[in-house]
């Protein structure tokens, strides 16, 4: 399911490679865990597999599209959860949601929530509700606390059922019981989609 040969990423005026030379497999259902020190490019290699960074040589295919020639096919097959976050202040919770839908092309767009598709509606309180976020998914981002906002982005990354899920550490900031209750969704989701493969680093 991922494949990644011989993959370097050097940064600009950087005097050694970030990620060097790696190679790896992760077949269908399980979970793959990248472990190292900080400044071990764990996260590096998170990005270049989800096609926001390029890599200098080697390359990877997720679910069999290269990462390089077809990152608009991989970026439809994976689900990220990246360690810093990447929520728009300015738009309440379900916004949020909503614009991912329509980038990722998974539901048209509509100028409210009420409006948009029954499916979108029923997967948004679906996934609120699991992660305890249901009475908040109309409420600005800008007043949830940071543990709640960890929650928005997993909801979010879940919201088109991905073939592969990144994780790069998913549950910083959460509370125990979140973090448990994402580990075990994690481990559900792989026995009922044989295709979802978390990748996390730790």
């Amino acid at each position: 399911m991922i494949r990644v040969e011989d993959l370097v990423k050097r940064y600009k005026k950087a005097e050694t490679n970030a990620v060097d030379g790696i190679s790896f497999q992760v077949k269908a259902g399980e979970f793959f865990v990248l472990l190292g020190p900080n400044g071990a490019g764990k996260t590096t290699t998170i990005s270049i597999l989800t096609t926001t960074l390029s890599p200098t040589s080697g390359g990877a295919t997720i679910d069999g599209s290269d990462i390089g020639r077809e990152a608009s096919a991989v970026r439809r097959k994976v689900g990220i959860i990246f360690q810093r976050p990447s929520l728009d202040q300015n738009l309440t919770a379900e916004e949020n949601v909503r614009f991912h839908a329509v980038l990722y092309g998974i539901f048209p767009y509509a100028p409210t929530y009420g409006l948009m598709a029954r499916g979108y509606r029923a997967k948004v309180e679906e996934l609120a509700k699991l992660l305890g976020i249901a009475r908040d998914i109309h409420k600005p981002v800008k007043t949830f606390s940071g543990g709640m906002r960890r929650k928005l982005e997993i909801m979010r990354s879940l919201l088109h059922d991905p073939k592969v899920l990144f994780l790069d550490e998913p549950t910083a900031g959460l509370d125990v019981p979140t973090d448990r209750l994402c580990a075990t969704n994690s481990r559900d989701s792989v026995t009922r989609r044989v295709a979802a493969r978390p990748l996390r680093s730790s």
